[in-house]
């Protein structure tokens, strides 16, 4: 079985939450999901402080998937900052946006987004997303066996 690893959903538009939380349950995605609501709730996760310091760096892996329009720091600044620090540069990050528009695509990937998905999130383009960075997502029936 491949790694568990965990995800981090930023995303402060509560219905978007409540998609992917029954997207993940009506799929029996084991992985372990945590949602914060803005750029430093996510910047205090990656960096392992304020609210988070319990956690550890990279133990278990993370994937971030985050949206861009964020309050207090936006996910631009959020990816910048995660790209700049070595502890967290090579965190799996896929952004996410209700519009993206073709220069929000390449200043994602200009800033080293890992991909690119439009809301609402399909499990089928999540998962190939996340392929892309050799995460696999684990269902409830693979983790038992």
């Amino acid at each position: 079985m491949a790694e568990l690893f965990e995800i981090l959903l930023v995303e402060d538009y509560e219905p978007d939450v409540q998609l992917v939380l029954r997207l993940f349950r009506k799929n029996r995605i084991a992985n372990k999901l945590h949602v914060v609501h803005d750029g430093i709730q996510a910047m205090d996760f990656v960096l392992c402080r304020g609210a988070f310091r319990e956690r550890t760096f990279g133990v278990p892996s993370v994937v971030v998937i985050m949206d861009i329009r964020l309050p207090k720091v936006d996910g631009w600044e959020v990816l910048r900052q995660m790209r700049l620090d070595p502890r967290t540069r090579g965190i799996s990050v896929v952004v996410i946006s209700g519009s993206l528009f073709p220069e929000e695509l390449e200043k994602s990937r200009r800033l080293g987004a890992n991909a690119t998905l439009s809301k609402p999130i399909r499990l089928e383009s999540l998962r190939d997303a996340l392929a892309r960075s050799g995460f696999t997502l684990t269902t409830l029936q693979e983790k038992q066996t």
